[in-house]
């Protein structure tokens, strides 16, 4: 255990993909279960502190995810276009997909903390899309634009509530 353990603070820093420590979290949280169930209590220090080193990376990406956000939104849209298309923001399908895969890998565990960044996220975006939105002199163009980039973020959010959990893959099961 020594030898994984090393080897994980050894990688961790270097890993840039929130997804993929809110997976790393949501395995080492789901062994976690298992053992209890076992009643056999000789990993939890190991699981434990694996947690511990876990969310402090996760939270710090998921941060840099905020910040991208409004730092992509605030470029606005190509000069080329010149506000005169209304094709989402490239930054609309980052979102999208990012809050999706979050809200998945949540919604059989609804961590309450996560749930709150979520929506701290789902906030930053709206604001950053209306900011960005007044800079088109027409009005109905803006509309338009705010619309197209919301009904992108409603679509991959349906889709992705099309999909169902794995059976055996939740906390209850």
């Amino acid at each position: 255990l020594g030898m994984i353990k090393d080897k994980v603070d050894e990688d961790l820093p270097e890993i840039n993909d929130a997804l993929c420590v809110l997976l790393m979290i949501r395995i080492n949280h789901h062994h976690q279960i298992i053992m209890q169930r076992r009643r056999a209590p000789c990993l939890d220090n190991y699981l434990d502190g694996n947690n511990l080193r876990l969310w402090p990376r996760f939270k710090a990406l998921f941060d840099l995810q905020l910040a991208s956000i409004r730092e992509g939104c605030l470029k606005g849209p190509p000069t080329v276009r010149l506000f005169d298309e209304i094709k989402p923001h490239a930054v609309s399908q980052r979102f999208a997909d990012f809050f999706t895969s979050m809200h998945l890998l949540n919604c059989a565990y609804q961590d309450g903390q996560l749930v709150h960044n979520l929506e701290r996220m789902r906030t930053k975006y709206c604001d950053a899309i209306r900011q960005n939105a007044a800079q088109y002199k027409d009005k109905g163009k803006a509309l338009a634009w705010i619309i197209n980039n919301q009904y992108l973020v409603s679509g991959a959010l349906r889709a992705g509530n099309t999909l169902r959990p794995i059976p055996g893959s939740a906390v209850g099961d």
